[in-house]
This record gives structure tokens, C-alpha cells and sequence, in this order.
């Protein structure tokens, strides 16, 4: 449509020489454009998914680079929404402040706005986020679906006692938007809601212990996401 209409001012100033070659410029422009866009894959929709210190912002990086995707973190969502800055502090008491269930629910639904926007324009996208109940983690898929994209949920776990450390040692730097701490990391367990199995389809489990995770993840995820199959 805009391409039409410049070439139609285009046609309309056929007087000015200036006028006609930059109306057929970004004529020619817009058709490019277009012709870009029908060439694009289908974009993918990767949910990460896991305990806090399992990697998954870790994980989530290196997909969303070696796929072109976008992210959209729920530490710096939430944030924003609260009017911070990703590294401020908040200062919220467990399941309170910016952590409250009231609040997680205004950051999801934000993330899914993200999401949609995201995949409408074919942009591929990487969800960083614990999800760890059911709906949450289903909703996304839903949206996935919606858009026509191909979807995986890769699983970041490993240890307690590692999951311990890392949180240990990433809230001592105050480096990062996360404000997880060992304390939430003890309670997270019972809010974790077991996959579904239509969840079950798009799975990739991963032990970011292992050396090899970075690669596996890559690989099994995009399996996941183009056959629809479980990989473990």
C-alpha cells in the first residue's frame, strides 16, 4: 500500500524531477521491503523455563544470538513496569512489592504483549523467565500457535547445591537485574507446576552443568520446535 501511494505522488509531481525520483526511490524501497519479508522463515518462539540459577538468562543469550531472535527478560520487564532501571533494587519482600502474585501477572501479561508484537513483525524471540506454572508457560505457547511460529520450551536445570551457588554468588555482584535469592530459590519448588503433555511436544531438558549445553540446547530446540517432538 505505501509503495502504491508513493508511486502515485510520484506521478503527481511529474513537474519536479527531484519529486518523481525520490517518490520512485521509496517506491522501489517499500516493494524491496515486501519482497524481504515473504522470503523470512517462519519466526520461532523459544520459552525458557526454570528454577532461579539454572541458567536459563545464560542459555536464553546464546540462543537468542545464534538464532537472530530477540529477548524478552521478565527481571527487566518487571522493572520497567515498577519504573526502575534493570539493576535497581526494588527492596520487595518475598511474594510482595514488584514479586507480588498481582504483580507477576501484570509482568507476564507484558511479556506476552512483547511476544505477540514480536512474532506479528516475524521476529523470532526468546522468553526469559522462570515460568514456572503451568498457564504461564502454555499461554506463550498459545501465542506461539497464533502466529504460526515454531515453538520449543527449553528446561534449564541442574543441581541444587550448583542452582545455590549461582544464586549466591550473582546476588554478591549486584551485576544483574535478577533479584533472586537463595531464600526464593528454596521456596520456588512448590510453585513449579509439571509439564503438561501437549508442554511435553516442545520440551528440550538441558543440565547446564554439562560442557556440551550450550550446542545441545541449539540443536535440540530447534528440533523441537520444527518436529514437534520431545528431546531430552
Amino acid at each position: 500500500m505505501r509503495a502504491k501511494v508513493a508511486a502515485l505522488r510520484g506521478q503527481q509531481a511529474r513537474s519536479a524531477v527531484a519529486g518523481v525520483t525520490g517518490a520512485a526511490t521509496l517506491a522501489h524501497q517499500y516493494l524491496d521491503w515486501a519482497v524481504s519479508q515473504t522470503g523470512r522463515p517462519r519466526p520461532r518462539l523459544v520459552v525458557m523455563a526454570g528454577l532461579s540459577g539454572s541458567g536459563k538468562t545464560w542459555l536464553a543469550r546464546r540462543i537468542a544470538a545464534r538464532c537472530d531472535a530477540l529477548i524478552v527478560r521478565s527481571d527487566v520487564e518487571r522493572k520497567r513496569l515498577a519504573g526502575l532501571q534493570p539493576l535497581d533494587t526494588s527492596a520487595s519482600a518475598p511474594d510482595a512489592g514488584i514479586y507480588s502474585r498481582e504483580f507477576n501477572a501484570r509482568t507476564y501479561k507484558r511479556m506476552r504483549n512483547c511476544v505477540a508484537m514480536c512474532l506479528r513483525g516475524r521476529e523470532s524471540v526468546v522468553v526469559d523467565a522462570a515460568n514456572l506454572r503451568r498457564d504461564e508457560r502454555e499461554r506463550f505457547v498459545a501465542a506461539g500457535r497464533e502466529h504460526a511460529a515454531e515453538v520449543a520450551i527449553v528446561h534449564c536445570a541442574a543441581p541444587l547445591e550448583v542452582l545455590k551457588r549461582r544464586v549466591a554468588g550473582r546476588a554478591a555482584t549486584g551485576a544483574d537485574a535478577s533479584e533472586a535469592t537463595v531464600a526464593l530459590l528454596d521456596r520456588q519448588p512448590s510453585y513449579w507446576e509439571p509439564f503438561s503433555g501437549d508442554e511435553l511436544r516442545h520440551v528440550v531438558t538441558v543440565d547446564t552443568t554439562r560442557p556440551d549445553s550450550i550446542e545441545r540446547a541449539l540443536r535440540a530446540s530447534a528440533a523441537a520446535g520444527k518436529a514437534g517432538g520431545p528431546v531430552d
